[in-house]
């Protein structure tokens, strides 16, 4: 992606010019960038102790996109996208080792997570998905998809389970924004 280019071309400079985060003038309002040229910021960056945040309006609508977390090294941690540009994070991805590890999304937007990708070395393996069948928790299941290759392997398996929507959530221990 450009921005991460964009990004990374900077943290090479700074880190090849021996310039660290507390000890060279550097202002970081340097880095917001307008990158349709309407006058509106398209890409910012807010940094913490522990490496930063990138923000991105993908749409150039003047509303943030997606938001990708780096650690102080600049490694990809995470990020988080909106899908359907409606101004809600609904999905988030975690990185290992800079490949996708999980994905979670909040596919009916509740604010909690019904369906999970798993990766295995960057590869999509399976995802699950509580279908949630109405009141109580009677009737709700887990639909599971493996994937072969990244692609759907055709078969899709189905428990039942008395996990409610927060109860799948919860499992996954997935924090709001971070």
């Amino acid at each position: 992606m450009k921005c991460e280019r964009i990004c990374y071309c900077f943290l090479l400079i700074v880190s090849l010019s021996g310039c660290g985060y507390f000890d060279c003038e550097f202002d970081s309002a340097d880095l917001i960038r307008d990158l349709n040229e309407d006058g509106i910021d398209d890409l910012s960056y807010e940094f913490t102790l522990d490496g930063y945040y990138e923000f991105v309006d993908a749409n150039f609508d003047g509303v943030v996109d997606q938001t990708h977390k780096y650690d102080d090294k600049g490694v990809l941690i995470s990020s988080k996208y909106d899908d359907d540009f409606d101004g809600v994070l609904e999905t988030k991805v975690v990185y290992q080792f800079t490949v996708p590890y999980r994905t979670y999304v909040d596919t009916n937007k509740n604010g909690l997570i019904d369906l999970v990708f798993f990766y295995e070395s960057g590869v999509l393996n399976h995802s699950e998905k509580l279908q949630n069948k109405g009141a109580g928790n009677q009737g709700n299941y887990i639909e599971r998809i493996n994937f072969k290759f990244g692609l759907p392997d055709g078969v899709s398996l189905k428990s039942l389970t008395l996990l409610s929507e927060k109860d799948f959530s919860d499992q996954f221990g997935v924090e709001g924004q971070d």
